[in-house]
């Protein structure tokens, strides 16, 4: 692959709130995702946790012309598998080969850490809002 994948054009995976399709915002200007896409003879959605590139997380964007996936939270698999320390990431692009679901033991073990990443950012944004309340 030529490109960078973080240059790649991506489509977002559709959330919904209320049974209805969310709208993302990318550059002032409102855009609608796609349901689903398919790949290996797997269907993949907004949000499925997946295993690829050595990470475990959950899917948001996806350009399968060009063949990559983009995570939105995702650790570090055999750190997760192994329970060492996690390192989490933030928008995470790969390629889509090897990409699949995780079972349901990888994802028990995935959300223990993913929790743990959550409470860190909820202490964190707290902490931050806490600054500006004693001025």
């Amino acid at each position: 692959m030529d490109k960078n994948l973080y240059d790649v054009p991506m489509t977002g995976l559709n959330h919904y709130c209320n049974g209805k399709p969310v709208p993302f915002f990318c550059n002032g200007k409102e855009e609608w995702g796609i349901d689903s896409f398919d790949f290996n003879g797997q269907t993949f959605k907004s949000d499925d946790i997946v295993v690829v590139d050595g990470h475990i997380g959950n899917i948001e964007i996806v350009n399968t012309e060009v063949g990559c996936c983009g995570l939105g939270m995702s650790l570090i698999y055999a750190d997760v598998m192994a329970r060492r320390p996690w390192t989490m990431n933030s928008g995470h692009r790969s390629k889509l080969d090897g990409i699949r679901h995780a079972t349901d033991e990888e994802k028990r073990l995935y959300e223990i850490d993913a929790n743990d990443v959550y409470d860190g950012a909820e202490r964190a944004d707290r902490m931050w809002k806490e600054r500006f309340e004693k001025w």
